[in-house]
């Protein structure tokens, strides 16, 4: 530039200084807007308190239920409290992305990165800057403090050519690395919150939908045939269906209102509008006959059902050229949207599905030209609106500048030389004058952005959002610069190399001017934001000319696309005033910290999102921050030169360069992600949630096993996430979601009745439905019921009666996996697998009664005890695969095994519960659902692979095998893709403490290949498994059919003396009917073996080989009836530990075909004649003690008096020298039932000399004349 180009600009630069704000004026409007803001903070602290005020400062909280305003008066509401505050700072990041969306979070973290730019920018700006620029002497003005210009804490007081604006070039390097830092960082944690929200988000129709515009018309062919042939042709291995959109303006008219009639009537009903019996009939309610009101709106209703139908039915000729096309999986999908369909591009146009409620209709209709038309329409109407207004801003300026007032009102001079009066003027009136103007323009870009063709609410916003913060920098920033110093020197743009220095000689000017902008729009509009000066006086006005029913209640929506353009705007003028005026400095951060509290108290109490984004504005924060920084650099570069400092303006050239190269980089790294998801996080997504027809809660369990001064526990987190179905929901919630909701939820006649029953009931309601039991506590309360211990009135048994409210399982898409369990456990009858005796069904809730487990979750078990000792894990394995195995043989695969699922009783036996995830087996066909939790689940299931069932769920087992030996899960990690990885690799480590037995069987149990994987017979024959084995689960338990063919005699004559008729109770037992008498019939059945701790329900094959295990061969039935095997053998009360010494060895078996009660007598009479003492344990099992020659003392025992019998060993011989004897034998009596009709009588020794034994079992044979 030559010279004198240079020192008119330098001239140029010092006139504009000339006329700005003193301090004193800065002072004036900061004590104007602090005291705006403190009464508006205090007016809110108080009206929030008011139970009239909370549809105005709770909406949120009334749409959640969870508002507990009382209209009892309180002293402590007429006091201002800033406990709001507190609240408003208590929830985490988590918290809010669980409850208020991905969109809200981003939203804060826009202002959590703003503090951390801010404060740095502070800290130097303050403490480095401000003083460096206050000591310079370029600007004369030698004044008291407070009429000393702004401009002497500005870099304009630096003089010339001096070496502190090397102080200057410093900080801007170091601004522009610290806040490159801090926006990478953010980008990097909004972005994986962005995958972690879709794993952690209930699916949506969207994912597997793509909207198709402008479908070719073919002749001959409706536009739904066409969409169909097309991608019936093209896409045929992921198309699902279709649904055509139609035109429906006129219904969607009669949709609103029928909503809006509905609400009424749904007020009216419920008794929130008190004292409106009757209405009339005519115009506005007041002409017209005396009518009930609760008749008149619902013949309005139906007639507008009426007119809705009529609508429906000609919505068949009224298609539009555009379709959502559902596929079957989120990957066909993904395809569909992101390549070109069709030869011509302007047909077969596709994009991502909207969310349902975020779909904005207008545009469907509208063909490729018109959109581009209507583009080009917005864009010229913009620019319009951005050169229309400069003139207010023409205007604020002058009013900032007095000589300016005086030259255009001279009338004024008096009036405007009056202290006070130039202070508000020039340092408040300009910048509210300006935010006048500026709250008209969202709504004008709201408009703008709808008419560019955009088909959902989010798309409108994120374009109204670019715009508006288009706007502000321009009418704002570069506007307000050129207006008050350069406006008349606009042709200096027609010469790109002079912008620097324009832009440096214009900006330090406008410092003051910004400042009071910060202070006025900034804190003044946070602090009316959250007062709701508006929507207060609004419900003022509403109760006082409203009827209480025509009152509609909307929770506004997030205001996004207002306010971010707003901050965003804030953040470029603290980053190019952060070397210029760094007095600028703390007043935005003031704001920023303010607006932290106050929208995160906005975004808990007030608003409520209508659809989610899914973080979508945060590329626009990105790219804001990046061009703020740049245009930092290029003033910095033209205000070096002006200051003639040519070397420090050269060396900063490189530094947009480089702003500009980590911008590339960001967007490259980051912004994909943002546009879609990527396939990897599709498919496992897919992964997680891909049951079909169903959406249910599971948790996701990863043990940590860690060592604390020898003692081992379990650290254990639990991540909630939710499953779908792999097919995506119907669209029909596209069309007529209103009319749906009309004729869904009618309010005539008795569905009104149940409407108003729903939920609702109290204790009389449920005594009246379950007259046969007594209902006692509450045992838990759960998202779809609660669970309630009760006593079966006829029996006195315990049971636990889960309580499930039809709508909420409905809503909540539960109601299959309810009706499968339901479906499951009627069928099962087995120790271990829970049992359900009864089912009853109202229209408003489903009652199960179940089998009473008081004793909690294996995986409680697992927590309190730590890893488990070998004994008692094998125990619990036994129990589990016995259980297991029974469901298997009955076709059932359970898909969902892990400790939560597995339940234990009173004497810690194991018992298998929510089968909500299994499925039925068929032979020749193969499972293909991805369920479960991913821990416990096998990798063919992961990986979406055909299996045929039983494989799954002995991979299940495995891993629970594993967290019982271990404390710890084998296959755990935080990142769910490389928890995939590890299953599908089978990598996992066994620890050394693991016997040889258990090290042997585990890896077996997790093979990735399911060929190559044990199966549960082998299981069964694994040494390990053997060992201490109960004879009850020796061999498989029978099926479902066979259990049913048996009843137990003397239970059926029990339950016959309690009423009931002998044939129908037999009718019902065999042909598994629920009704009273076989209800009494299972539970007398079940306790019975409960409390006698007796069995006999198990085989064994018909030879038996004296060997150290038993060699199931074929199933047999047991003798006693069709009932569930029963529970573990509990010798003298003790649970679950092994009661089998290892020195036994021998056993006996005896076959007849006499019955069984003849078998006994035998029996019996054959040990009196032995002098053998017994204890009866069962019908068909007792204990025995038998001392070689001795006689005396011995005890005569009844097959029927059980009360007589001894109450444990040490009492069957009690004489004190048969106790001391050393020839004692201990051994057991079974009889079982063979498959062919025969009986088995089982010798089992317990303890004694085995010799001893063998004589004892000749003598027997001898007694019943076998041998």
């Amino acid at each position: 530039m030559p010279k004198a180009e240079t020192n008119r600009s330098r001239c140029w630069f010092r006139k504009a200084q000339f006329g700005v704000m003193i301090l004193s004026a800065l002072l004036t409007s900061v004590g104007i807007n602090l005291g705006l803001c403190f009464l508006f903070f205090t007016l809110y602290s108080i009206l929030r308190k008011q139970p009239g005020n909370v549809a105005v400062y709770g909406p949120r909280l009334i749409q959640q239920g969870k508002s507990q305003q009382s209209n009892a008066f309180n002293l402590e509401r007429l006091l201002p409290t800033a406990g709001w505050v507190k609240r408003a700072l208590e929830p985490t990041n988590e918290e809010i992305l669980s409850n208020l969306g991905l969109d809200a979070l981003v939203f804060t973290r826009v202002f959590v990165f703003s503090i951390r730019v801010f404060s740095f920018a502070s800290v130097v700006g303050i403490f480095i800057l401000l003083p460096v620029n206050y000591m310079g002497t370029e600007i004369q003005e030698f004044f008291d403090l407070p009429k000393k210009s702004l401009d002497s804490f500005s870099i304009s007081n630096v003089n010339d050519g001096s070496k502190k604006l090397w102080i200057h070039f410093c900080a801007i390097y170091i601004f522009t690395a610290v806040v490159c830092s801090l926006l990478y960082y953010e980008h990097k944690y909004i972005s994986s919150k962005r995958i972690a929200h879709l794993y952690s988000s209930k699916p949506q129709p969207q994912e597997f939908t793509v909207l198709v515009s402008g479908v070719p018309r073919v002749s001959g062919n409706s536009i739904s045939e066409t969409v169909e042939s097309f991608f019936r042709e093209y896409h045929s291995s992921t198309y699902l269906s279709h649904v055509v959109v139609h035109r429906t303006d006129k219904l969607k008219i009669l949709m609103n209102d029928a909503e809006k009639l509905y609400n009424k009537l749904t007020r009216v009903k419920s008794g929130s509008i008190s004292g409106q019996k009757s209405t009339r009939d005519g115009f506005l309610g007041i002409f017209g006959k005396k009518v009930d009101v609760v008749d008149h709106y619902e013949k309005k209703l139906e007639k507008l059902e009426d007119d809705m139908r009529l609508k429906q039915s000609l919505l068949a000729g009224e298609e539009v050229p555009a379709a959502f096309v559902s596929f079957r999986t989120r990957h066909g999908a993904a395809i569909a949207s992101n390549i070109q369909q069709g030869i011509d591009p302007t047909q077969w146009l596709t994009e991502t599905a909207p969310d349902p409620q975020d779909v904005h209709w207008p545009f469907f209709t509208a063909s490729f030209v018109r959109r581009w038309i209507s583009n080009v329409v917005v864009f010229v109407a913009f620019v319009a609106l951005l050169i229309l207004y400069l003139l207010p801003v023409v205007l604020v300026q002058g009013l900032a500048n007095l000589h300016q007032l005086e030259t255009w009102f001279p009338f004024l001079k008096s009036v405007l030389n009056m202290k006070i009066v130039s202070q508000v003027i020039t340092g408040y009136l300009p910048s509210l004058i300006f935010q006048l103007f500026l709250f008209i323009v969202p709504p004008i870009m709201l408009l703008l952005s709808s008419m560019q063709g955009f088909i959902s609410h989010s798309q409108i916003e994120k374009s109204a959002c670019i715009k508006l913060l288009i706007f502000t920098v321009w009418n704002s920033f570069f506007a307000n610069v050129l207006s008050g110093s350069a406006f008349y020197r606009v042709n200096v743009f027609l010469e790109p190399k002079k912008i620097p220095r324009v832009l440096a000689a214009a900006v330090p000017a406008q410092a003051s001017f910004f400042i009071s902008y910060v202070v006025t729009s900034g804190w003044t509009g946070l602090s009316s934001e959250v007062f709701r000066l508006v929507p207060l006086l609004w419900s003022f006005m509403t109760k006082l000319f409203c009827k209480e029913d025509d009152k509609e209640f909307e929770v506004p929506s997030t205001p996004f696309c207002q306010e971010i353009p707003k901050i965003l705007f804030f953040g470029l003028l603290g980053t190019t005033y952060f070397f210029l005026s760094p007095l600028i400095l703390p007043f935005l951060l003031v704001y920023f910290c303010l607006g932290y509290v106050i929208y995160r108290n906005q975004l808990l109490n007030v608003y409520a999102a209508k659809y989610e984004t899914g973080g979508k504005f945060w590329p626009i924060v990105h790219s804001s921050t990046i061009f703020s920084l740049v245009l930092m650099h290029i003033i910095a570069i033209g205000l070096f030169g002006l200051k003639e400092l040519p070397l420090a303006s050269s060396l900063t050239i490189p530094l947009p360069i480089l702003t500009v190269l980590f911008s590339i980089y960001c967007q490259r790294r980051f912004l994909p992600n943002f546009k879609s998801y990527p396939t990897e996080t599709r498919e496992t997504k897919t992964c997680l949630n891909s049951i079909r027809n169903s959406s249910l809660h599971i948790v996701i369990l990863r043990f940590r096993h860690r060592s604390t001064h020898g003692t081992s526990h379990l650290k254990i987190f639990r991540f909630f996430i939710q499953i779908d179905p792999e097919n995506p929901f119907g669209f029909e919630l596209f069309k007529l979601q209103a009319t749906r909701r009309a004729r869904g939820e009618r309010i005539r006649g008795e569905s009104l009745k149940f409407w108003k029953m729903d939920g609702a009931g109290g204790r009389g309601g449920v005594e009246s439905i379950l007259p046969n039991y007594k209902l006692g506590r509450t045992l838990g309360i759960g998202s779809f019921g609660r669970v309630k211990i009760a006593e079966h009135a006829l029996t006195g048994h315990k049971v636990a009666i889960k309580i499930l409210n039809r709508r909420k399982i409905k809503n909540m898409e539960m109601e299959e996996k309810v009706r499968r369990e339901i479906k499951i456990l009627r069928l099962f009858m087995h120790p271990h697998i829970i049992r359900l005796y009864e089912v009853i069904e109202t229209p408003t809730d489903i009652y199960l009664v179940m089998e009473y487990v008081n004793s909690g979750e294996l995986f409680d078990y697992i927590v309190e005890k730590g890893r488990l000792q070998e004994d008692e894990a094998r125990n619990f394995f036994q129990q589990i695969i016995s259980g297991v195995e029974y469901c298997h043989r009955n076709m059932v695969v359970h898909r969902d095994l892990k400790p939560e699922n597995l339940l234990l009783d009173s004497k810690c036996n194991v018992k298998i519960a929510d089968f909500g995830l299994s499925n039925i087996m068929r032979d020749g066909h193969f499972l293909k659902t991805s369920c479960g939790s991913p821990n416990y689940a096998a990798p063919e299931v992961i990986s979406g692979k055909l299996y045929a069932g039983p494989e799954v769920d002995v991979w299940s087992c495995g891993v629970i095998l594993y967290a019982l030996l271990c404390g710890t899960l084998p296959f755990d990690d935080e990142n769910i893709p490389n928890l995939f990885k590890k299953i599908k690799g089978g990598i996992y480590t066994l620890p050394s403490h693991l016997s040889a037995g258990a090290r042997d069987l585990i890896p077996r149990m997790l093979v990735v290949d399911p060929m190559k994987r044990v199966t549960i017979p082998e299981i069964r024959q694994h040494p390990w498994f053997q060992a201490h084995l109960p004879r009850y689960l020796a061999v498989p338990p029978p099926d479902t059919v066979q259990q049913a063919k048996k009843i137990d005699e003397e239970i059926l004559q029990e339950v016959i003396n309690m009423g009931f008729e002998r044939n129908h109770l037999i009718e019902s037992l065999r042909n598994r009917t629920q009704n009273d008498g076989t209800v009494t019939y299972y539970l007398i059945l079940d306790n019975r073996f409960r409390v006698s701790s007796g069995y006999l329900g198990a085989e064994f094959q018909e030879t038996m080989e004296g060997t150290p295990r038993m060699h199931p061969a074929e199933t047999v039935a047991s003798p006693v009836s069709n009932s569930r095997l029963p529970g573990l053998m509990e010798y003298q009360g003790v649970g679950l530990r092994s009661q089998y010494p290892a020195e036994r060895k021998w056993a006996l078996g005896l076959q007849s075909r006499a019955h069984p009660r003849e078998i006994m007598t035998e029996v019996l009479k054959a040990l009196q004649d032995l002098n053998v003492c017994w204890k009866k344990i069962g019908h068909y099992n007792m204990k025995c003690r038998w001392v070689p020659n001795y006689a005396d003392g011995m005890v005569s025992n009844s097959m029927h008096d059980n009360n007589s019998y001894f109450g444990d060993d040490s009492s069957i011989v009690e004489n004190d020298a048969a106790v001391k004897s050393p020839n004692v034998v201990k051994f057991e009596i079974q009889l079982y039932k063979t498959r062919d009709d025969k009986y088995l009588l089982d010798l089992q020794r317990v303890q004694g000399p085995q010799f001893l034994f063998l004589d004892l079992c000749a003598a027997f044979l001898a007694q019943l004349r076998v041998l």
